[in-house]
This record gives C-alpha cells, sequence and structure tokens, in this order.
C-alpha cells in the first residue's frame, strides 16, 4: 500500500514540476545548439588567438586548448573549479569547460546545459557562490553570466580574459548577458 502512494505521490510531482515549469521563459525557449559542448566550442573558437594554454573538461578526460565535456556527475569540479551550487548542479543534464592550464583564476569559462531551472535564476546563484567564495590562489577580477535559452555560460578570471569571453558570448543566438561583476 505505501509503494502505491509514494508512486501516486511521485506522479503528481513530476506533473507538478512539468507545471510549473513551463511558464518559466529560459528553459522553453528553442535554441540551435545541442548540448554545453556545442555551446562553449562556438564562444571559444571565436575568441581568436588566445595567448595562455588551456585544458576542456576535467582531468580524468581532458583535452588540450580547447573546451571539453564535463561529466555531470563530477560535482567535485562543479563545486570546487566551477563553484556551481548543488541545487544547479542537480538541473545540469550537459556541462563543459575550459580552463588556464597554470592557474584557474586567470581563466575558467563553462557553460551549463539546464532542464527545470530557468537559466537566469542558475546565473544568480552562481554569481552569488563565486561572491562567497574565498579564493586561495589568486583572485580572479571578475565573473560574467550569459544566458541563451536553457544554457548559462560564464567565466571568471582577469578582466582582459573575461571581457574577450564575454564579446564572443554575447554573439551566441538569443545571448543575454546577466551578470558582469567583479570580485569584491
Amino acid at each position: 500500500m505505501k509503494k502505491k502512494i509514494f508512486a501516486m505521490l511521485l506522479v503528481v510531482g513530476m506533473i507538478f514540476t512539468a507545471v510549473g515549469c513551463a511558464g518559466k521563459g529560459g528553459n522553453n525557449q528553442a535554441s540551435p545548439y545541442a548540448d554545453a559542448t556545442e555551446v562553449l566550442t562556438t564562444v571559444w573558437n571565436n575568441m581568436g588567438e588566445v595567448e595562455y594554454p588551456v585544458f576542456g573538461g576535467n582531468f580524468e578526460n581532458s583535452v588540450e586548448n580547447a573546451p571539453g565535456n564535463l561529466p555531470v556527475t563530477d560535482t567535485d569540479t562543479m563545486t570546487y573549479t566551477l563553484l556551481v551550487p548543488a541545487d544547479v548542479q542537480e538541473k545540469v543534464t550537459s556541462a563543459a569547460t575550459v580552463n588556464h592550464m597554470m592557474n584557474a583564476n586567470i581563466f575558467t569559462g563553462a557553460t551549463l546545459q539546464l532542464d527545470g531551472m530557468d537559466a537566469k535564476d542558475a546565473a544568480e546563484k552562481i554569481k552569488e557562490s563565486f561572491l562567497a567564495n574565498q579564493f586561495m590562489c589568486g583572485v580572479p577580477d571578475k565573473l560574467i553570466v550569459v544566458t541563451t535559452g536553457n544554457f548559462v555560460v560564464f567565466a571568471y578570471g582577469a578582466t582582459d580574459n573575461v571581457d574577450a569571453f564575454k564579446e564572443q558570448a554575447g554573439k551566441l543566438d538569443g545571448a543575454q548577458v546577466v551578470v558582469d561583476q567583479p570580485y569584491l
């Protein structure tokens, strides 16, 4: 009997979630991008010659000098490198990163594809996490967050690097710069 009640409550909860999310503008917009890696690669490839070495993805599946896929199960990288709060991580369906090879605080870029959370809400939560973080080895100058459909594209690091990234991310289809925040 308990299993039947639990199953019914689960179904009702899923219906309410689907109905509740249907009204959120950020997640239901059609996007020309297939996943987070495609979005981040589009931005990165348009940045031109970058003067510093980078790697993409995570340490287990890294690629040199390009963005790479980040498995959504890699909560350590999402938490400690990307500063993505747990409630946002729960809504990520694909992720990609590109990081300065020597010091992530000089440049870290990422894209998250979300399901069940408005991209602007996720952007605000990432901003709050960034501002609450105490950096140990060098302090990044700023954070930018751009949304497009159900994608959140963000970077933190040295101002010149982040501004160059922001310029290209702002050219994505439907892009909106929602955070341009110095680290205080």
